[in-house]
């Protein structure tokens, strides 16, 4: 028997590369897994559409979930964005309004509307596993201050989720990677890519799978004792 045999999973970000290694690994383990995302190619059986900053689709989505798979059983919160000013990070003073708010909005209010959303749907308990990142507590000068502070806020946010949500049998933590091999970080300029690497005391990027691993961990029932953590998998970087 797996270990997610007969569980239903929602995955968002679920097309970009942390998200997809996750939603490969969860379905590995015996769930059905449905993701979400905005990337028009991937309608279709498994797949919804959903913008996770907006809570009307946010909304519609996890009652669609429960309408046709009865129950809800692991949330993987894996949506997120760093956009980059021509290969490089957004710096503090040149970042506009409108970016600091889509990236606080997508990152942050996301894993809060889709938290939320879930545990109404998550009947006799669950696991929510939330993608933070080891910029929220280690600085790498690669990120924009608003990235930082959005993943600040996941870990955060997990805690605070983890405590309201146990009485529900619902525990919440979160992934904390480093530097992933991802279509997000393949569009920083080469310097930045060396420069990170190079910090980095394991000496190379994490593989996306590397990832996901991980978060099958918290969302299963091996870590039924764990309520609240965030899980560093930076390859060093965290303690550095």
């Amino acid at each position: 028997m797996s270990a997610l045999d007969g569980k239903v999973a929602v995955v968002t970000g679920a097309a970009g590369g942390i998200g997809s290694a996750v939603r490969a690994h969860l379905a590995g383990a015996g769930a059905v897994v449905i993701g979400l995302d905005q990337v028009p190619d991937r309608e279709g059986a498994g797949w919804l559409r959903c913008d996770v900053s907006s809570p009307s689709q946010v909304e519609a989505a996890f009652q669609w979930v429960v309408d046709h798979h009865r129950r809800l059983d692991v949330l993987v919160n894996a949506a997120g964005i760093s956009p980059k000013r021509e290969g490089r990070r957004l710096d503090a003073l040149e970042t506009t309004p409108e970016e600091w708010g889509r990236i606080i909005d997508v990152n942050l209010s996301g894993v809060f509307f889709c938290s939320t959303a879930a545990a109404r749907r998550m009947r006799g308990g669950g696991a929510i596993v939330n993608i933070a990142s080891v910029v929220a507590s280690t600085y790498t000068g690669n990120s924009s201050a608003a990235y930082v502070a959005s993943k600040a806020g996941v870990e955060g946010l997990t805690r605070a989720l983890a405590i309201e949500l146990l009485p529900l049998g619902i525990r919440v933590n979160a992934v904390a990677p480093g530097r992933v091999a991802t279509p997000m970080t393949a569009a920083a300029a080469p310097e930045v890519h060396r420069r990170a690497v190079a910090a980095i005391p394991l000496g190379r990027l994490a593989a996306p799978e590397e990832i996901a691993a991980a978060v099958l961990f918290l969302a299963s029932d091996a870590a039924s004792y764990v309520v609240g953590a965030t899980l560093d998998v930076s390859g060093g970087r965290g303690v550095t």
